[in-house]
């Protein structure tokens, strides 16, 4: 079994959201994205099923054509 902290180290960039692989096993890959207040990301898309945890904060995200605000926990 594989543990980690997601938020020992963790790191920020003023120039663009700083993206860190966590884990990676035969069942998925989990990775971190921090975020700076008003930063965002590109529109993109993914062939895999994703799930998303906001840790502190709060995230607009958008699936298609549809907006969700997500908060901490």
């Amino acid at each position: 079994m594989q543990t980690e902290s997601f938020l020992k180290n963790l790191a920020f960039s003023d120039k663009s959201v700083v993206i860190t692989p966590m884990l990676e096993s035969d069942f998925g890959k989990e990775i971190r994205i921090a975020f700076k207040e008003g930063q965002i990301m590109k529109e993109h898309k993914t062939k895999f099923p994703i799930a998303v945890m906001t840790l502190r904060g709060s995230i607009e995200f958008g699936v298609g054509d549809k907006k969700f605000i997500l908060n901490e926990g």
